[in-house]
């Protein structure tokens, strides 16, 4: 597997997951390209050539997101390969600026930048009106709602390891019958 750790978009990064894509096709790899998302900033412009690009590779993207997520951020884990986008439960999520637009906006009053975000994420997510609403309101999300809009598809839950033995206590317990005299 193949592993790089983002915490910016740049045409650098970009550059070089183009050259992984390039030499798994080239070499005949099903190798996925494993992302880690920490706390990732950057220009949304090359997120959208980003997902462009890898909407037609035969790369797959493997998505583990923790910190927080700009736009760009959280393009980059909307496109990676369903039931392997992964975010801590303590990562959250915005996508757009607060205040940027007035609460009656629509898709129509959105940049260019912010309507190509916009159909790429309603796409992958099937999440329109919900999408447009976390755009024009730039209010941060946490995991659970990522989740929720599709944007992610696993947030691990707390793991008790401590579980099996408890259940098996309770079915032992509720077998017995302890009377009081």
């Amino acid at each position: 597997m193949v592993k790089e750790i983002i915490s910016e978009v740049t045409q650098e990064k970009f550059e070089l997951l183009k050259t992984k894509d390039v030499e798994n096709v080239k070499n005949g790899s099903t190798e996925k390209i494993y992302l880690e998302l920490d706390n990732t900033k950057g220009d949304t412009e090359i997120a959208i050539n980003t997902a462009e690009y890898f909407s037609k590779s035969e790369s797959d993207l493997v998505i583990n997101i923790i910190g927080d997520l700009s736009p760009a951020g959280v393009l980059l884990a909307a496109i990676g390969e369903p039931k392997f986008r992964i975010a801590d439960k303590k990562a959250t999520f915005r996508l757009g600026d607060a205040n940027k637009y007035s609460a009656d906006a629509t898709e129509k009053d959105l940049t260019s930048e912010d309507r190509e975000l916009f159909e790429i994420l309603s796409a992958i997510t099937k999440e329109r009106d919900l999408i447009l609403e976390k755009i024009i309101s730039g209010d941060v999300f946490d995991a659970y709602t990522a989740r929720d809009l599709n944007i992610v598809d696993v947030v691990p839950s707390y793991d008790d390891k401590y579980k099996r033995r408890r259940k098996r206590n309770k079915s032992n317990n509720s077998a017995k019958v302890n009377t009081v005299e």
